[in-house]
């Protein structure tokens, strides 16, 4: 991983991910997404490390001199039950998120294939609220207009035609794959007593010129929500098994490339 030694005096900002620590069984977990901006800087997570457990996972990875110059886009979230079962953000008709090539992803830079959901972009001044669980799919089906879209250089900010989203499940799942979670309310993906693991990947950026693909940052943050044993003052966080649960199912993480450099 390539990283530029922080600054002093720098402001470093990134992504904000805000989730319960404990769900009572069945209940939705609602996934708020969002900007964090600090003096300090934060290693960027790269999933086979430690999962956050606090709730409020927040993580200032990108030096940036002009806060309108920056954005987190998000191209890849699922959450993995205590079975091992997986679900994926994805579009109304397939699962996955755009990613493109100038934004160290396989897709083109000319935006999603055609039903393909596009990345979530995410600016200082914006948020998206995300729920998953029985039937969920994003705010009642709405789309994010509001967010604004930076694929191509010079990253000019247009709006953005994404959403709405849905969760799927994936191959593998005991449900079955390929199923949209708003068309099959009889799967109740948070019905199992245990640890969830919320994984949220993308990249942090700074620029609003070609020159901004030298300063992307790649990030793969695991956030872990618990559905207790004994009812939702009950939170518990598996320890060493948990761990090498991580490492094992994480594994892959090398695979898919270093980030690009940082700037400021």
């Amino acid at each position: 991983m390539s990283l530029s030694v922080p600054a002093a005096f720098a402001t470093y900002y990134g992504p904000s991910i805000t989730v319960p620590t404990a769900i009572s069984p069945g209940a939705n977990i609602n996934i708020n997404l969002a900007t964090v901006a600090s003096s300090t800087f934060v290693t960027p997570p790269a999933g086979s490390g430690p999962p956050c457990t606090s709730g409020l996972c927040a993580y200032p990875l990108q030096s940036c001199t002009n806060p309108s110059a920056f954005y987190v886009a998000i191209h890849e979230i699922t959450v993995t039950d205590p079975k091992g079962n997986q679900y994926m953000l994805g579009s109304a008709t397939t699962s996955g998120v755009y990613w493109p090539a100038n934004q160290g992803g396989g897709g083109s830079n000319n935006g999603p294939a055609a039903g393909q959901a596009n990345e979530l972009n995410i600016t200082t001044s914006q948020s998206d609220l995300l729920t998953f669980g029985t039937g969920a799919t994003g705010p009642s089906g709405a789309s994010y207009a509001s967010e604004n879209y930076h694929t191509k250089a010079p990253f000019t900010a247009t709006a953005d035609t994404a959403g709405p989203y849905y969760w799927w499940t994936v191959a593998g799942n005991s449900y079955g794959s390929n199923l949209r979670l708003d068309q099959h309310s009889s799967i109740t993906p948070t019905m199992t007593h245990g640890t969830y693991v919320l994984d949220v990947e993308g990249v942090a950026v700074c620029g609003i010129t070609t020159t901004a693909i030298h300063y992307i940052v790649f990030f793969d943050a695991a956030i872990v929500v618990i559905t207790p044993e004994f009812g939702a003052s009950f939170v518990a966080v598996a320890g060493a098994a948990f761990a090498l649960m991580m490492v094992m199912r994480r594994g892959f993480f090398g695979t898919k490339g270093s980030p690009l450099p940082t700037g400021n």
